[in-house]
């Protein structure tokens, strides 16, 4: 057993609580979105919470740009729960499902779609870098039977953003369908159903909705949802079509539901679309450039060139002879919050830039992270920014 992380620096209050969360997921969050959990207790076949599911519902299908012409199903669970259901549900058992893989959460897609035992194939490119649209209509063009494609919006692995407006125009005019997994850009990237052809759209209240953690959604078509019923069942919990049914014609949720949490996105939501996506996109983005010019200033690489970056995450390499886990366990010792990067090699953090936070929560980043640099690895302290490479910070 090694002893805890010290704590560097002094944690000053935050909108979580004490506690500064810089993750993608989960967020800090509206006060008013915090209390709703609070309200009161309800059950989750009172006319009140069948009221709130349908309203959610309705704001949810706006937040994407469908408006009328869609619908969303909710779901209890995270993000990954609606990513399962979706490719449990929808591709039926002849389907041959083209995974596009930048990054961790795409190889989620693999691995959800290996345990199922789908027929698929995985189009692997460049951890780092935004998926070119060229290569996704080369792997439709060599491989006639594909019937479904399935990729991830933002990446936020390393904060890559991925062009899936483009890409689902490639889609559609292919004849295929389009799986995208908007669990960490709804809310806050540039993505509209109205007009960019996507047939599935999975997300998560607890990132750029800034809501709470625990539910999960899907939004299409009704048409989409009501073909489900010639595929038949795969799961009991995660059937698509059943939560549909449960949810369209009876206003009802088809098992018990995390009520408060269902509250709790409610406000978020009315929040979200009084915001607008765009304005929050250039809120976070406003942040994420702050943390971007400090890290550089600090001579620490970033590793997503400026035009693949999403709003929100922005990922840099951990100096020697630190490793990520060391740096960032100490930082959260210390109540500021990130995460290791995942899909390098290299030791490597991320910060995000979702929800409610202030230019006063970035400078409590860097006075953390200088204190905690100075601690544990002073030199790399002060490190000249011009061994960058080019065309990165």
């Amino acid at each position: 057993m090694t002893d805890a992380p010290k704590a560097v620096g002094t944690p000053a209050r935050s909108p979580a609580g004490g506690r500064l969360l810089l993750t993608p997921g989960p967020v800090a969050v509206a006060p008013s979105v915090r209390q709703a959990v609070s309200r009161t207790d309800l059950g989750h076949r009172e006319w009140v919470t069948r009221r709130c599911l349908t309203e959610v519902r309705r704001k949810l299908a706006a937040l994407c740009g469908g408006a009328d012409q869609h619908t969303s199903v909710l779901l209890t669970g995270s993000g990954t729960a609606a990513l399962e259901a979706v490719l449990c549900s929808v591709p039926p058992p002849d389907a041959d499902l083209l995974i596009v893989s930048n990054g961790r959460f795409g190889d989620r897609l693999e691995q959800i779609a290996a345990v199922h035992r789908l027929r698929h194939t995985t189009l692997r490119l460049p951890v780092g870098r935004s998926v070119e649209p060229a290569a996704v209509r080369q792997a439709l063009d060599a491989r006639p039977t594909i019937t479904h494609v399935a990729m991830v919006h933002h990446e936020t692995s390393l904060g890559v953003l991925n062009p899936v407006p483009t890409i689902a125009r490639i889609v559609r005019a292919a004849g295929r369908e389009f799986i995208v997994d908007g669990v960490s850009s709804i809310g806050a990237e540039q993505l509209d159903l109205a007009h960019d052809p996507v047939d599935w759209l999975v997300g998560s209240a607890n990132k750029c909705i800034e809501a709470l953690a625990g539910l999960s959604f899907v939004c299409a078509r009704p048409e989409r949802f009501e073909s489900l019923a010639a595929i038949g069942p795969r799961s009991f919990y995660l059937d698509l079509h059943q939560h549909y049914l449960a949810q369209q014609r009876n206003d009802a949720p088809l098992f018990t539901p995390a009520v408060q949490l269902l509250l709790a996105l409610d406000e978020a939501l009315a929040l979200a679309l009084d915001e607008g996506v765009l304005p929050r996109s250039a809120r976070y983005a406003a942040h994420s450039e702050r943390v971007r010019v400090g890290v550089a200033r600090r001579g620490l690489r970033l590793l997503v060139p400026a035009p693949d970056r999403s709003s929100s995450v922005t990922a840099f390499e951990v100096p020697p002879p630190l490793t990520a886990a060391t740096l960032c366990d100490a930082m959260s010792a210390a109540g500021v919050v990130i995460y290791p990067a995942s899909s390098v090699a290299r030791e490597a953090a991320i910060v995000a830039t979702m929800g409610q936070l202030t230019t006063e929560d970035i400078d409590r980043f860097f006075l953390v992270l200088d204190e905690t640099l100075a601690a544990l690895a002073p030199s790399a302290v002060g490190r000249d920014a011009s061994r960058l490479e080019a065309g990165v910070y």
